[in-house]
């Protein structure tokens, strides 16, 4: 319920504090025999080197045997030990999506309330050499009944089996911040949408990194099952949607003449640094020059070329321009906080988001700034970046017409440039 509170600054004394104050009282006031942390903050390489907030999390809160990690998509092959003082955190981690089930076997010693042994960790890879259920592929099937008929309505006219689209080539994630071809794919079917055709106002584009979640592979024929499980994130918080369906509503918000600089110097931070590549933005619509972290030109491209491959024009800058900027929830509700505000104050970055009338986006307006999927219908019909996707995806010229091009997503033209 909210409100929500996150304390995951692991070194930060009234957060460890705060969370080492469970620990105590789950061992010292009920007596439990061991402590199990099931976390979403992840670990990195945690093969090689471990590290990430959950090695952070066993290195400042004692008394935790088991972290359970998340997050990172990572698949342990054994056991990570994190010793701290005179007692040792095991963390694991799963995998992603899936595709691996983690068995961990341990002793406890009942009398001293310990760990007797460090713990045998084993992978169980799930795929399709394990027989299905009846039961259970029956209960899908009926799952996917209703579901197909909801996509079924207008506007989608879709279903999960419905080809959507061709791709012809491999759209991977790099495993890095840098421009890559599907994340430029998603911020283009973003801005398709999003653009005031009407009005033939240039619009930019941001996907962030963190909201991915899929790749395309050379020649694959996409289902639309396939296009939503590359972004299937989120929920929006207006139950008055009917269909009440998945997604994170995208936003069109504002930023002016030095905010899309700084837009540019933002991800040119991230790949000078490679650090919070969760936040890299691929950008539609959006030319930026850079060098090191220094932008030296930032350029938009005409409000009609989705694919981003024609003439740029300068963007000045200045603060009387506003320029309309697609972007999901998340991404929005993650700008606002005041940790991710606090890093780009001291990157020298100043992004604060407006309504179309000027006015800064807080919490307590920010659903004022939905992309509305239909203007004429009362109220706001809200789109997704799934839903943009499938119609950028099936759309007849300017749209895919259900082929995904080579050109521009093989990065023949880049949207972001070195000198």
């Amino acid at each position: 319920a909210p409100p929500v509170t996150f304390k995951s600054d692991y070194e930060n004394a009234d957060v460890k504090a705060f969370i080492q104050g469970k620990v105590d009282a789950l061992r010292n006031t009920e007596g439990v025999h061991v402590v199990i942390a099931l976390s979403h903050s992840g670990v990195t390489d945690p093969n090689g080197t471990p590290a990430g907030d959950d090695i952070k999390l066993a290195e400042n809160i004692t008394g935790i045997d088991i972290i359970a990690s998340g997050h990172d998509h990572e698949m342990t092959n054994t056991v990570i030990p994190v010793v701290n003082g005179s007692h040792t955190s095991y963390i694991i981690c799963a995998g992603a999506n899936g595709t691996n089930l983690s068995q961990l076997d341990f002793r406890v010693n009942m009398t001293q309330k310990t760990l007797s042994e460090v713990p045998t960790l084993t992978n169980h890879p799930i795929n399709d050499t394990i027989a299905g259920s009846i039961l259970i592929n029956s209960m899908v099937q009926d799952m996917n009944d209703t579901i197909n008929t909801i996509l079924a309505l207008p506007p989608l006219n879709t279903s999960l089996s419905t080809i959507v689209a061709t791709s012809s080539l491999d759209l991977n994630d790099p495993g890095s911040a840098q421009e890559f071809g599907l994340g430029n794919l998603l911020a283009d079917s973003i801005r398709y949408v999003g653009t005031d055709k009407d009005n033939e106002i240039p619009t930019i584009g941001a996907f962030a990194n963190g909201v991915i979640r899929g790749t395309f592979k050379q020649d694959q024929v996409i289902a639309f099952a396939d296009l939503f499980a590359i972004v299937p994130l989120g929920i929006t918080t207006d139950d008055t949607q009917d269909p009440l369906l998945p997604g994170y509503p995208l936003l069109k918000v504002y930023l002016n003449g030095n905010e899309v600089w700084d837009l540019c110097k933002f991800d040119a931070t991230i790949i000078n640094y490679q650090l919070y590549v969760a936040y890299f933005s691929s950008l539609s619509g959006l030319k930026c020059t850079y060098n090191g972290t220094t932008i030296t030109a930032a350029e938009a491209y005409a409000w009609d070329d989705y694919k981003c491959t024609g003439p740029t024009t300068p963007v000045a800058k200045g603060t009387v321009t506003l320029y309309p900027v697609i972007i999901d929830k998340y991404t929005m509700d993650m700008l606002l906080t005041p940790n991710i505000q606090g890093l780009l104050s001291v990157l020298g970055i100043s992004l604060h988001p407006k309504l179309n009338d000027g006015t800064p986006i807080i919490a307590g307006n920010l659903m004022d700034a939905r992309l509305d999927r239909d203007p004429v219908a009362p109220g706001i019909q809200e789109y997704y970046a799934w839903s943009a996707a499938l119609t950028f995806f099936t759309d007849p010229n300017p749209g895919l017409d259900k082929t995904i091009p080579m050109v521009p997503y093989d990065l023949s033209t880049r949207r972001l440039v070195t000198p």
